[in-house]
């Protein structure tokens, strides 16, 4: 995945999830907001 791009310290600050649910929330949410 991406992880391994990641520093070490930016390592425990992310979670991955396997949602594209979420994605695609995330991307509606990024469209209204846009307008």
């Amino acid at each position: 995945m991406g992880l391994e791009f990641l520093d070490q310290d930016q390592k425990p600050k992310v979670r991955l999830c396997e949602a594209p649910l979420v994605e695609g929330a995330i991307a509606a949410v990024v469209q209204a907001a846009a307008g």
